[in-house]
């Protein structure tokens, strides 16, 4: 009898701890909560587990609402860890933030707003890009390098945090994944389907909810 009681006690103590180690995950929405801070990691998002910026230290004003956007070009951070040490960390390499309960990702670096979330989320973006002219001169010809942004839509897969550039090749190996979606897919001229992959994407995201840590 003292056994089953061991028993008993041992039994229901390890079911409270998984219990409150379960995270409940819901759909996201478009009224989803990101909680503000910032995320070091893609998994990070995935956890809605951001670092607060009271937690890090740096010389820039944390009451500036442009502080995330501005923290990305800081050379390094500390952070408050929970064992209560600091531990640095290059900005340039954080994934990206959220503020007002939305997210931006630190591309290029620059912060720019993820305006669609979902298994495939997508943004615009920039990109460097370098010409090489050719010139010429009375001595004869020569190639003089020319930098310049341009403006480019951007997917992230939400499955493992991969960017891609957003067009039809690139998302046919998402919609793949989904063996319905796929077949209508591939049945679409290859001409038509430049002009839908919105369509596609957004078709891909409503079969496929995201899901995320619920608000609590």
């Amino acid at each position: 009898m003292k056994f089953l009681k061991i028993f008993l006690t041992f039994f229901l103590l390890n079911f409270c701890i998984n219990a409150q180690d379960t995270i409940k995950l819901v759909e996201y929405t478009k009224n989803y909560i990101f909680k503000e801070g910032v995320f070091v990691t893609f998994e990070d998002v995935l956890k809605n587990s951001p670092i607060n910026k009271s937690r890090i230290v740096c010389n820039l004003e944390k009451d500036s609402y442009d502080f995330y956007d501005l923290l990305i070009n800081e050379k390094e951070v500390s952070i408050l860890q929970d064992d209560g040490q600091f531990k640095k960390y290059d900005p340039s390499k954080f994934w990206g933030y959220a503020q007002n309960g939305k997210i931006s990702i630190y591309w290029e670096s620059k912060a720019v707003f993820v305006p669609i979330v979902g298994s495939i989320s997508h943004f615009v973006g920039t990109v460097t890009v370098t010409d090489y002219p050719y010139t010429s001169d009375p001595f004869g010809y020569y190639s003089q390098p020319n930098q310049r942004q341009e403006t480019v839509q951007f997917i992230i897969d939400f499955r493992n945090g991969t960017v891609f550039e957003f067009n039809d090749k690139n998302l046919e190996p998402i919609l793949a994944t989904d063996e319905e979606l796929y077949k209508e897919w591939i049945d679409i001229s290859k001409r038509k389907r430049k002009k839908l992959i919105f369509v596609y994407l957004q078709k891909y995201n409503e079969r496929n909810p995201l899901l995320l840590p619920e608000n609590n």
